[in-house]
């Protein structure tokens, strides 16, 4: 059954391709036209209308454009009679670099040759501008305040990675995509595993049942609640915001850190296409890397439907050795998945679109290490394999009345996850017994059905407005079990005669409903006033039923939690210059508390110094309020941008998830906290094919309250996050003989140290570490071929000092970076 699966993820990526063949020859010999409505303005203002609509970069080579003005372009026209018009009295001219990139020069002396016509080739694909050409922040278009907004007006700190940034870095998942944030760490237990943070907000490294501090986004459906970030591999984005602070008003419960939203393309009226990226690599002392990705984009029924589809297969190569099992590059994953995505046009306002996407991560063995035999070793006694499988289902109506636009989308979300951990080393705590090889077996299965309807206004008064509605309803089940070899036939007399130490089954369900919405007042047209409330109630109830030799025979137990309340939030911003915006802002974001179920009893003491007696506790909710002061600013006409915000937050009733003794969790209330910092992220394009980037952070997050407990003290750091990080990046475009196109990026990111517990002073510590990774692309045409080294100093730096809860008190774990990779990728692209 597998094989013949995998037979049909083949054909279907080759049918993909063939009918992008089929499509190519009908665009490449059609010159495209363009609509313009430009009216007469500042020439950049000009030449960035004319980026937007033609998708062309444009590169200034030693000239500047303040003062000069431009006649507007009213009509259609093709991408080269377009600027020429533009560019009329300016005493400027262009040169076609690629069919994608013009460079704009002062005219010669010789009158003749500012009036040589360079003629426009036929349009080819796969031909990326050099990021940022234009591409400024009053020309990227946000939807990360739920409504579309220009980056450098919005007033709030928010980051994106667009498609060509996350093209040109080779950026293919979020731990690839957060290097480039200020301010965003990502614990490293493997794929799928794994929790964000951001601006310093941890409420601990390790994962069970709290709900995530940062609100993960697919589009319009928040993806997960007390689960992981599933890490949906990037094959067909649009963008990547990051929306930083707390969140509470308009993305509701567990985005007090902020939000992470991933934008996929939408299927296109207007273009046929297909791509095809092939991409081979080996690991310095592991086993090769691969993978192969299709897209495709068909219009159908005269425009009044398209068709998106995008196939993916990913094999990563381990380079973990473990001496006790005897195996060699244990830690080999498979990632494969796709997508359907049907947009139908209902009128010249209206559309609906219907998305289906599914993934599914195979992981043979986890990658953490025995930090005392050394890199890439450790010595388990039994494999840990993970499976995580994928699918999301939504409907989106989107449109407008006139006097408002509407958005309504409906998700239906069902993830199953397995996992296996070497549960060996705890046997003699849970019954007194030498260990035999004994595996912790857990499935959490997950369907949630999500629902959010909002409106907005067109922006044409004095008052801008935002309401919504928005419902949540979620069934989780959670059935674990540790089995021991022979604990049977030794506990039999006492009635167990099962290996099965320990099994548990909890069911777990949830319901959020809430209304939420913001105003704004343009006091004047560059002063402006923001508030916002949103209303909540969220209603839990969970049943568990234990057994086993190490829980005292069966047990059942269950409970229920309800809350409910307001989230507010206020901006006051403004736009002090073209080059210049300032905000200061206070928001509050919650997390909903839960029921906490003490299993095993043989492993778990009760975790509530105040309940000695009590089998259930429910853990309280927790508020986060943040102050924030933001700067957005241009210099050198738009060449060099700095983004940069000092906040204040206080986080009350930290929620977190904690390990006892046994390796079992229990989520406790860890008190006050607060964290101070400045995050800080320049763009500079002084040269018209150089870009360079840096980000920044430095902040103090830390407990404002002893906690014996878990043995933290006043002034302690919360877990996880480092007081300093810092990002780096280039793009270099150039020009090769024979219609050569070539295009360099480099990357360098900086993780400070941080502990793994609330317990600064006796916690394992991990970061203090580097990582750089380079690529080279030539492009002709429709082909691209690239070399890339991805941690090319072979940094081996501990990312994560934890793997195996049951083991984390024998010996201590480390998670090292992979190790050096060089990789060669192939990828072509038909049509436009």
């Amino acid at each position: 059954m597998v094989h013949m699966i995998n037979i049909a993820k083949h054909i279907l990526l080759c049918l993909i391709l063939l009918l992008g063949c089929f499509a190519n020859p009908i665009l490449a010999d059609e010159t495209p036209r363009f609509q313009f409505n430009i009216p007469p303005n500042t020439l950049s203002q000009s030449l960035a209308e004319y980026t937007r609509e033609t998708g062309i970069a444009l590169g200034l080579e030693g000239i500047s454009l303040a003062g000069k003005k431009s006649p507007g372009l009213e009509g259609s026209y093709d991408a080269h009679n377009a600027l020429h018009m533009l560019l009329k009295g300016t005493h400027l001219r262009f040169e076609v670099v690629s069919p994608q990139l013009y460079t704009i020069q002062n005219v010669p002396d010789d009158p003749v040759e500012s009036e040589v016509r360079i003629p426009l080739p036929p349009p080819v694909l796969g031909t990326r501008p050099p990021l940022g050409v234009f591409m400024r922040e009053s020309d990227i278009i946000v939807t990360a305040n739920k409504r579309k907004s220009t980056l450098f007006n919005l007033p709030a700190s928010v980051s994106v990675l667009t498609s060509d940034t996350i093209d040109a870095f080779g950026i293919v998942n979020a731990r690839d995509a957060i290097r480039h944030f200020a301010g965003v760490t990502m614990t490293n237990l493997g794929a799928g595993r794994n929790k964000i943070f951001i601006r310093g907000l941890s409420d601990g490294t390790f994962v069970d049942r709290t709900q995530s501090t940062v609100g993960i986004y697919l589009d319009d459906t928040p993806i997960t609640f007390s689960d992981t970030n599933p890490d949906l591999r990037f094959i067909d984005v649009e963008r990547v915001e990051i929306l930083r602070g707390p969140q509470g008003t308009l993305y509701g419960a567990g985005s007090i850190g902020g939000t992470y939203r991933v934008v996929t393309k939408k299927p296109d009226f207007d273009s046929t296409i297909a791509i095809l990226r092939i991409n081979g690599a080996t690991t310095q002392g592991g086993t090769p890397n691969g993978s192969i990705e299709a897209i495709a984009n068909f219009p159908l029924f005269d425009n009044k439907l398209a068709l998106r589809l995008g196939g993916y297969r990913e094999h990563t190569g381990g380079y973990i050795d473990d001496v006790t099992l005897g195996e060699t590059n244990i830690n080999q994953d498979d990632v494969y998945g796709g997508k359907v995505a049907l947009r139908f046009r209902l009128s010249e306002n209206w559309t609906a679109d219907l998305v289906a996407n599914f993934q599914k991560t195979s992981i043979e063995d986890t990658q953490y290490t025995n930090a005392s035999l050394g890199n890439y070793t450790r010595n388990n006694f039994l494999p840990e394999p993970y499976t995580d499988v994928f699918r999301h289902t939504n409907f989106t109506l989107e449109g407008g009345t006139g006097w408002a636009d509407i958005v309504s989308s409906t998700s239906f979300i069902d993830r199953d996850i397995r996992s296996q951990a070497d549960a060996t080393r705890v046997i003699p705590l849970l019954i007194g017994l030498d260990g035999s090889p004994s595996p912790y077996n857990a499935r959490q299965s997950v369907q949630t059905l999500v629902h959010e309807t909002r409106m907005s206004s067109l922006g044409k008064h004095a008052i801008d407005w935002l309401a919504g509605a928005f419902f949540l309803t979620r069934k989780e089940s959670l059935n674990t079990a540790i089995t021991t070899p022979g604990a049977g036939q030794t506990f039999a007399a006492q009635g167990f005669p099962s290996d099965v130490i320990f099994d548990e089954n909890r069911n777990d369900r949830a319901q959020q409903l809430a209304l939420f919405g913001e105003a704004t007042w343009n006091i004047t047209p560059r002063l402006a006033l923001t508030g916002g409330l949103r209303w909540f109630q969220t209603n839990l109830k969970v049943k568990s039923l234990a057994n086993g030799f190490a829980n005292n025979g069966e047990r059942r137990t269950a409970g229920k939690n309800n809350k409910s309340g307001f989230s507010p939030k206020a901006v006051l911003s403004f736009k002090a210059s073209d080059d210049l915006f300032v905000y200061v802002q206070m928001a509050e974001g919650f997390r909903v508390g839960g029921i906490n179920i003490n299993t095993p009893a043989a492993g778990a003491p009760v975790p509530d110094p105040d309940e000695p007696d009590s089998e259930i506790a429910v853990f309280g909710s927790d508020v986060v309020r943040s102050y924030e002061f933001g700067v957005k600013s241009s210099f050198l006409d738009q060449h060099l941008s700095f983004n940069g915000s000092a906040f204040l937050t206080r986080w009350n009733n930290i929620q977190t998830d904690q390990l006892l003794p046994s390796g079992f969790a229990f989520i406790t209330n860890a008190g006050r906290a607060r964290n101070i910092g400045f995050e800080a992220e320049v763009r500079a394009q002084l040269l018209y094919n150089l870009v360079l980037t840096a980000n920044g952070v430095w902040n103090v997050p830390e407990l404002r309250q002893s906690n014996a407990f878990l043995g933290a003290e006043r002034g302690d750091r919360l877990p996880g996050i480092s007081e300093f990080s810092a990002g780096a990046g280039a793009l270099w475009n150039f020009r090769l003989p024979n219609d050569f196109v070539g295009h360099a990026a480099l990357d360098y990111t900086y993780i400070g140290g941080s502990a793994l517990t609330f317990a600064e002073d006796v916690a394992p510590h991990m970061g203090g570490y580097s990582t750089t990774n380079i690529r080279i692309e030539l492009q002709k045409n429709r082909w691209r071929v690239g070399l890339y080294a991805d941690n090319i100093t072979n940094n081996k730096g501990n990312t994560f000092a934890f793997g195996n809860p049951f083991s984390l008190r024998d010996f201590e774990q480390s998670t090292p970076q992979r190790p050096r990779t060089i990789g060669l990728f192939i990828k072509a692209q038909l049509g436009r």
